[in-house]
């Protein structure tokens, strides 16, 4: 994987009202095994604390970006976020995510080896009844796009709220 590592990648996060979840969502990110990438943070003129937490991140660690807006919604956020990344590949989480400590690094892997346009990934939801895997099935155009899904099965344990 070391001869990817001078790969940079983009990671846009839209933010509003989400104070309950941002700290672990950034967390998640910050704590990849893939070093190279750039948060750029949208604080969409959310009403919560979360402008301040993101400027908390964005002085602790220098791949975080943070761009204060008033209130557009998510597309402008991530219109705004695109217009501001740098990165080879972009990958958007949204504030009430987290990935995985891999996921990155696995994504940017299977990307060079296949020469792959673009690589999803399956996910988990969570709601009061638990976790629930969801497979990506891609159809139509994106039919030649690469699926990876990552072999190991996921901790689904923590406590976030």
């Amino acid at each position: 994987m070391e001869e990817y590592n001078n790969i940079l990648v983009s990671i846009i996060v839209p933010i509003y009202n989400a104070e309950k979840y941002i700290t672990y969502c950034l967390d998640s990110i910050q704590n990849q095994s893939y070093p190279n990438f750039e948060v750029i943070l949208i604080d969409d003129g959310s009403p919560d604390k979360c402008g301040k937490i993101c400027d908390d991140y964005s002085k602790k660690d220098s791949r975080f970006k943070v761009i204060h807006q008033t209130n557009g919604g998510v597309s402008q956020a991530r219109q705004k976020g695109l217009e501001n990344s740098s990165g080879k590949y972009l990958i958007h989480v949204d504030p009430d995510d987290w990935i995985d400590p891999t996921m990155l690094e696995e994504l940017i892997q299977k990307a060079e080896e296949t020469d792959a346009d673009m690589v999803i990934c399956d996910y988990y939801t969570e709601d009061n009844f638990g976790s629930h895997y969801v497979q990506q099935k891609p159809t139509g155009s994106l039919k030649s796009c690469l699926l990876y899904t990552s072999p190991r099965p996921r901790d689904t344990e923590r406590s976030r709220m």
